[in-house]
Protein backbone atom coordinates (compact mmCIF):
# COMPACT_ATOMS: atom_id res chain seq x y z
CA UNK A 1 0.00 0.00 0.00
CA UNK A 2 1.27 3.60 -1.00
CA UNK A 3 3.01 4.52 2.01
CA UNK A 4 3.69 2.00 4.11
CA UNK A 5 5.02 -1.63 4.04
CA UNK A 6 3.09 -2.38 7.03
CA UNK A 7 -0.41 -3.11 4.96
CA UNK A 8 0.74 -5.66 2.05
CA UNK A 9 -0.40 -8.88 0.37
CA UNK A 10 0.88 -11.11 -2.11
CA UNK A 11 -0.82 -10.81 -5.64
CA UNK A 12 -0.33 -13.24 -8.74
CA UNK A 13 -1.88 -11.09 -12.23
CA UNK A 14 -1.46 -11.64 -15.80
CA UNK A 15 -1.88 -8.13 -16.62
CA UNK A 16 -1.87 -4.47 -14.43
CA UNK A 17 -5.50 -3.90 -14.59
CA UNK A 18 -5.77 -7.40 -12.92
CA UNK A 19 -2.97 -6.40 -10.47
CA UNK A 20 -4.73 -3.30 -9.25
CA UNK A 21 -8.17 -5.37 -9.27
CA UNK A 22 -6.25 -7.73 -6.87
CA UNK A 23 -4.38 -5.31 -4.95
CA UNK A 24 -7.64 -3.59 -4.42
CA UNK A 25 -9.47 -6.44 -3.15
CA UNK A 26 -6.21 -8.37 -1.19
CA UNK A 27 -5.53 -4.82 0.23
CA UNK A 28 -9.32 -4.30 1.06
CA UNK A 29 -8.93 -0.29 -0.01
CA UNK A 30 -11.71 2.14 0.07
CA UNK A 31 -11.47 3.04 -3.94
CA UNK A 32 -10.15 1.22 -6.63
CA UNK A 33 -6.20 1.30 -6.69
CA UNK A 34 -5.17 2.96 -9.67
CA UNK A 35 -1.52 3.62 -9.66
CA UNK A 36 1.56 1.21 -8.88
CA UNK A 37 4.66 2.70 -8.08
CA UNK A 38 8.01 0.34 -7.62
CA UNK A 39 10.21 1.37 -4.52
CA UNK A 40 12.23 4.11 -5.86
CA UNK A 41 9.14 5.91 -6.62
CA UNK A 42 8.93 5.53 -10.34
CA UNK A 43 5.25 4.57 -11.80
CA UNK A 44 4.44 1.47 -13.90
CA UNK A 45 1.97 1.22 -16.33
CA UNK A 46 2.94 -1.88 -18.28
CA UNK A 47 3.17 -5.17 -17.13
CA UNK A 48 6.82 -4.99 -18.88
CA UNK A 49 8.16 -3.04 -16.56
CA UNK A 50 7.72 -5.00 -13.77
CA UNK A 51 10.30 -7.99 -12.66
CA UNK A 52 8.95 -10.94 -11.14
CA UNK A 53 8.60 -10.72 -7.77
CA UNK A 54 8.85 -6.89 -7.75
CA UNK A 55 8.19 -5.23 -4.39
CA UNK A 56 5.36 -2.53 -5.57
CA UNK A 57 3.14 -0.11 -4.47
CA UNK A 58 -0.36 1.11 -5.13
CA UNK A 59 -2.21 4.13 -4.57
CA UNK A 60 -5.68 5.22 -5.44
CA UNK A 61 -4.89 7.63 -7.62
CA UNK A 62 -2.15 9.98 -4.81
CA UNK A 63 1.29 10.69 -5.79
CA UNK A 64 3.86 7.91 -4.61
CA UNK A 65 4.22 8.34 -0.83
CA UNK A 66 7.88 6.89 0.32
CA UNK A 67 7.24 4.52 2.40
CA UNK A 68 8.33 4.88 6.12
CA UNK A 69 11.11 3.63 7.89
CA UNK A 70 10.11 0.21 9.28
CA UNK A 71 10.42 0.20 13.25
CA UNK A 72 11.69 -3.26 13.82
CA UNK A 73 10.27 -4.59 17.60
CA UNK A 74 11.50 -7.78 18.91
CA UNK A 75 8.87 -10.68 17.97
CA UNK A 76 7.18 -8.69 15.08
CA UNK A 77 6.60 -9.79 12.35
CA UNK A 78 7.65 -7.72 8.64
CA UNK A 79 5.28 -9.42 5.60
CA UNK A 80 6.62 -8.82 1.88
CA UNK A 81 4.86 -7.35 -1.07
CA UNK A 82 5.29 -9.22 -4.36
CA UNK A 83 3.49 -9.01 -7.59
CA UNK A 84 3.85 -11.84 -9.93
CA UNK A 85 2.83 -11.46 -13.14
CA UNK A 86 2.02 -14.13 -15.00
CA UNK A 87 1.67 -14.59 -19.01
Amino acid sequence: KNGTRQTSAEVTASDITTLLEECTSKLKLNSAARRIFLSDGTEVSLAEDLAIDSEVFVSMGEVFLEPQREIRVPGSVHQQVASHLCG
